[in-house]
Formats: structure tokens, sequence, C-alpha cells
């Protein structure tokens, strides 16, 4: 009998190969110890039985063997060569002999991972092997299923957070370094621990997750492409920017406007013709080539003479614009058709490019983009030069204006806060580093639907500052103003000297006739001084750019109109009624000198042109919003045909009603003044006969 019992089972792995076997086997229970535990002595307590009995075998326990070579590693003996004493005794003295079959045929023999040339190894060896990695403590322990899906699991997750941050070479790179840190784990903890952890789990999930991130990242790349391509399109159908794209009719147009050349046909190439690939000028004509994927295409232009190197240049144009007509097929591919549109996007935003170079770069006027903190971003050379700095980045909108010289009160201060705090346009007047007087205009930059036009990083929308050199046209004012003040003087002082001479000879003498003919000649020269009078008026109040507007009672300026024409109106035995409908004034924002002027027209052609022995009613109230002075007369009135150009200036009515005595300025006089009051001027036949002006002007709150 035996002094000890132990298994000696194996299970092999699905592909038939033992690699390891449980310490401890059983019915019911693992209550048998493997033989080599057994009989290394290190048996401990064995594993507790797992619920009722179930006639089953239970092992627990299981452990890799790390084998000690390929079969027949271990020493073997006959047994029978030591019975017969042809194998010393010493040969077994004091060691652990294992007694069984190792014949080729034996029954028990089993695949392990040393496995040769297709020798198994002995039941008897395998054994063997376990009592040798059992005493010597080599015996390797699985690690267990959980845990080796926690670590395949924190591999791909540290292979997932350290692509993102990667370029994609770096990625392929990064992932190949990761797939060796399972099989260094395995190792570390198989020499540290004796653990074993089966590292091409782990190896796989890494390395799939390059292909998935791959995809990941395609797809982004995808989403965005189509995203800012259809953003750079909607910007560009937002510039309305026209795309010069080759178009053959019109561009054969172009140069036969411009040069002595015609279309003489255009038909297919063939021959040698088919592969030119350029143009040829010939003493009376001119033969393109246009190259497409289906056929190539010959095209002849008639010359009527020799050509000049200029005009030449622009042949050659218009043959590279024939080689870039044909744009490429596009691709079935979907990442190369979003790579094709993104190319024509940003082709369309190089025109932009282009358009921002060739336009406000060249602009003689200076423009200045200003971001919503008012930081710049843009200026042209304009600006720059106007404001005597290089602007950048680092100044600010204080900045640019504080540059401009001689800026009455600080107004542009108040601009800025309009435009910035309240999104409104305002211009103010400057004078420039270089002593230029500059227009200054301040408008943010919105488009027709109020969705920013110019839209920074933050998205926030940009403000225009425009600097018009106004230099020549203030000159030119200044020069106007000299010259109507000269001509002012050279056209008054003549008639009023002559007015004075007639009045002194109509005093000396007392000749009738004399009298009667010193009479048509004041008349007429009373006529002349007026026209002169109204000419002036006339141009003062055209190139007048700032109109001086105060607080003033319409009814006391309507009475002072009325005391310049009283003894006009007197002199032809007619009366004027006035009459105020509001006690307390009726107050506009206005130009006093002009208003009265305009007054005192309108009452000098009711006086002018209504009958003898009447009455003209000058009416001053209020009526909603507006104030208003209604004159009337009552004459024959104005024909329905002449109230549409009536207000023109140097328009002359029909016969019955103009004499003859003005050249038409006093009624465009009065509809200037209105409108620079932001008011208007109406005229229409009066009920009961005559004609009635009504100028309108907005009330001004006291």
């Amino acid at each position: 009998s035996g002094a000890l019992i132990g298994h000696v089972h194996h299970d092999p792995d699905d592909d038939g190969v033992a690699r390891g076997f449980y310490l401890w086997q059983g019915i019911d229970a693992a209550h048998w110890p493997h033989l080599a535990l057994a009989l290394s002595g290190l048996a401990t307590t064995r594993p507790p039985a797992i619920g009722p009995p179930s006639l089953q075998n239970v092992r627990a326990q299981f452990r890799l063997l790390p084998f000690a070579g390929p079969a027949g590693t271990m020493p073997v003996v006959s047994m029978r060569d030591l019975l017969d004493g042809r194998v010393p005794a010493a040969v077994v003295r004091d060691r652990t002999v294992f007694i069984g079959v190792t014949a080729a045929a034996g029954a028990d023999n089993v695949a392990t991972p040393m496995t040769e040339l297709g020798r198994p190894m002995s039941g008897v060896e395998f054994n063997a092997n376990a009592y040798l990695a059992i005493v010597n403590r080599t015996l390797l322990q699985p690690l267990a299923s959980s845990a080796g899906l926690w670590l395949s699991a924190l591999f791909g997750v540290l292979s997932m957070l350290t692509l993102p941050r990667l370029s994609p070479r770096q990625s392929l790179f990064a992932t190949a370094a990761i797939a060796c840190l399972p099989g260094a784990l395995s190792l570390a903890l198989l020499h540290l621990q004796q653990l074993w952890f089966a590292p091409i789990s782990a190896t796989v999930v890494v390395l799939a997750s390059y292909p998935l991130w791959a995809w990941r990242r395609l797809e982004q790349t995808l989403r965005t492409l189509r995203s800012e391509i259809g953003s750079m399109q909607r910007d560009a159908e937002r510039t309305q920017l026209h795309h010069d794209h080759p178009d053959l009719t019109a561009d054969v147009e172009f140069l036969e406007t411009l040069m002595p050349v015609q279309l003489a046909g255009t038909w297919p190439a063939s021959g040698l013709d088919a592969s030119a690939d350029n143009w040829s000028l010939l003493p009376d004509r001119a033969i393109f080539f246009q190259h497409t994927p289906a056929a190539t295409t010959r095209l002849e232009l008639t010359v009527s003479r020799e050509l000049t190197a200029d005009e030449q240049r622009l042949l050659d144009t218009f043959a590279t614009r024939l080689r870039n007509r044909d744009r490429g097929a596009a691709s079935a591919e979907v990442l190369a058709q979003r790579l094709q549109r993104l190319q024509a996007a940003i082709a369309e935003q190089h025109d932009l490019l282009n358009v921002a170079h060739f336009g406000l770069m060249g602009m003689r006027d200076g423009v200045v983009l200003l971001g919503q903190l008012g930081r710049p971003l843009f200026a042209n050379a304009a600006a720059n030069a106007m404001l005597g700095m290089t602007i950048t980045a680092q100044h600010h909108a204080v900045d640019v204006f504080r540059a401009l010289r001689a800026v009455a009160d600080n107004i542009w201060l108040t601009q800025l806060r309009n435009l910035f705090l309240r999104g409104e346009s305002g211009r103010f007047e400057a004078t420039a580093v270089d002593g230029r007087e500059l227009l200054v205009q301040l408008s943010p930059s919105v488009a027709e639907d109020d969705s920013p036009s110019l839209p920074n990083r933050n998205g926030a929308g940009a403000a225009v500052v425009t600097l018009v050199d106004i230099s020549a046209i203030r000159r030119a004012e200044r020069t106007h103003r000299e010259n109507l003040g000269f001509l002012s003087h050279d056209l008054r002082s003549p008639i009023v000297s002559l007015l004075a001479l007639i009045r002194g000879a109509t005093e000396r003498t007392v000749n009738p006739e004399a009298q009667a003919l010193y009479a048509r000649m004041a008349r007429y020269a009373s006529r002349s001084l007026d026209n002169a009078e109204q000419f002036l008026q006339l141009t003062r109040i055209e190139n007048e750019p700032d109109m001086r507007v105060y607080e003033l009672d319409l009814g006391a300026v309507a009475e002072n109109a009325i005391s310049q024409m009283i003894d006009q109106a007197r002199a032809k035995q007619m009366r004027i009624e006035f009459n105020c409908a509001v006690e307390d004034g009726v107050w506009v924002l206005g130009n006093g000198e002009y208003l009265e002027r305009a007054i005192v027209n309108l009452l000098s052609n009711a006086i002018k042109y209504a009958p003898v022995d009447t009455a003209i009613e000058l009416h001053v109230g209020d009526e909603a919003d507006h104030a208003q002075c209604v004159v009337r007369d009552h004459g024959k009135g104005i024909a329905a045909d002449e109230l549409p150009n009536l207000f023109r200036a140097y328009f002359q009515g029909a016969a019955e009603r103009g004499r003859g005595d003005g050249i038409g300025l006093g009624l465009r006089f009065v509809a200037l003044v209105a409108e620079r009051h932001a008011g208007t001027v109406t005229a229409a036949a009066a009920p009961g006969g005559g004609a009635q002006f009504t100028l309108r002007l907005p009330l001004h709150e006291v």
C-alpha cells in the first residue's frame, strides 16, 4: 500500500496541449492533491467543499507548468537495468524517482508546449516536471479573468486618451509602442510575481483602437469639412462677389471691343493640332486650342493689323483662361469630394482676399476695421498715412482717433460711444497729421439680415471707420464762398449805384417824359437787383454745408416777413391778413434768416400775381407734430399741369401768371429751405380761386 495518494490527472486546453494542472481534484470536493504536490510535502489545507455532493469531478487551484524542456529532458533509467545491476544504485540514491512508462506509444503520453517534431511527453515525465516546479516554487498562477479584462480595457483607454493629442504620424508610432506594453507587463508579472497575464487580448484591443480612432477622426474631419464649406459658401454668398469664371462668348466679345480681332470660328482639332498646348499668332489670325477630356477644340481669331506687345499679352491671358476652363471631373470618393469642395471654397476666399488687397489696400480713402472692443482688425495704407502711424493689433480705437488733430470738443468720443453702445452711425470732420481735412465716418458693419458681416474669433461684429480726404472739396467751397462774396458785391453795387443815380436824376428834372423814362429804368434796375439777390440766396443755401439752427417762433418770423412786404402790398392796394393759431408761439428748430426769406418769397409771389384790392392771407399754426405756414391769395390760381414743375429752378409759369418779372428761383429757394429744415412745401389751387402754398416744419418741444 502507498504512503500517500495523489491524482495524476491533467486537462489539455482546447487545442489539445497540456499547459498546466490542478493542484487539487476529487469527486464532490477537491480533496486529492496532485501526485507531485503530495510527494513534495508542501500540500496545504485542502480547498473547502463547494455545494452539496453531486458525484461530479471538482478541481481547484489551477497552475501553469514551466517545463524544464522538451520530452527527454529529465534523466531516464530503465527499471530492469537498475534491478539487474547494470545501473549503479548511486544514480538514484537520495533522489525522488518517478516510475512509469516512457515508451513513445504509451497511453498516457501528452502534448505540451515543449513538444518538438511531434514527440509527445510521457505522463511520468510530465509529473516529474510538476514535482520539480513545486519544489523549486516556480509554478505560475494565471491572472484572474476579470483582472485580465480590466488590464485590456486599461490599455485600450490609454490608447484612446493618447491618440487625440498626437498627429497622424505620431499616432501610428504611439499605437505600436502601446501595443508592446501588454507583453512587457506580462513578462514583469511573470518574473516578479509568478503571475501569468496573456497579453494577446490587450494587444489586439490596442491595435484595434488605431483604426477605430482613425475612423472617428475621419468622420469628424468630414463633418468639420462639411460645416466649414457650408460656412464659407454662405460667407461668399453674403459678399455677393461676382466670380470671374471663363466664358468663351463674353471673353471673345471683350477682345473684339478692345483689339482689331474678330472670331472666325471654332471646330474640332485634328492631326497635330490635338497635341498643341499653346496658341500661335500668324500675320492674319490667332489660333487657340481648348483641351477638355472629351475633345480638343480649335478657335481662330482674324487679325486686321499687327498687334502690339500689350495686345499680345492680353491674348496670352485669353489662352490661359481657355486652358483653365476644364476644372476636372468630380471624384467618386467621399473625402475627395469634400476636399474638392473645400478647394473651391478656398479659391473663393482667395478671390475675396484679392478684392480686399486690390480694393481696400488700393483705396485713396482710409479704412479701419474695429473689433467689438475697439481693437483694430485691419487698416489700409491710406489710413496709416492719414493718422501718421502704423496701426497694429496693440493699438486701440482711442489711439486711432487721438491721432487726428483739431477735433472740436472731443466729438469723436461721443461718436465712439454711440457706435459701440447703441450701434449708431456717425460722422465728424477732423484734420490729418499732414494737414489734410478729413470726413470721418463711423458705422457698424452689419449685413442686411442683421447678422455680423465681418465676425471676429469670438463672433462679435466689427465697426468700419472711413477717413475721406475732403481737402479739395473744402478748398473749392472756400473759393466758392469768396467768389460768391465778390460776385455779390459786383452784382449788387453797380445796380444800387444805378438806382441812386436814377433817383437823383428824377428829383432834378421836371420833364414828364424824362420822369417816366427814369421810372422805367428804376423798375428794371430793382428787378435786376431782386433777381441777383434771389440767385445769391439760392447759391448760398445750396453750398452751405452746416446750416446754423436754433429755437425760434415761426409766428414771429412770419411777422418780420410781413413787415418787409407791407409797403409793396400797399402799393398795389392789397392787404396782408395775418393769423397765428397758437398763443404761446409755434416753435421750431431752424434758421430764422432763411425761413424769413422763404416766407418773403411766398408773399412776393402772392402780391405779384393777385389782383389789385384783394387780401393775402397768412396763417401760422400747428398740425399733429408739424408747424405750418400757409400763404393764400385770391388770384387766378395755378394750372394743374404746372404743379409738378413749380419748385424747379428757372421754371416759368404760363403767360397769364408769369409776367417776366422773375427768373424762377424764388420758389426753388423755398423748397430748399424746407428740405434743409426736414420739412416740405406744397402748392395747390385754393378753394374759391387763387393759389395756396403750405410750408410744413417739424415742431420743437420747448
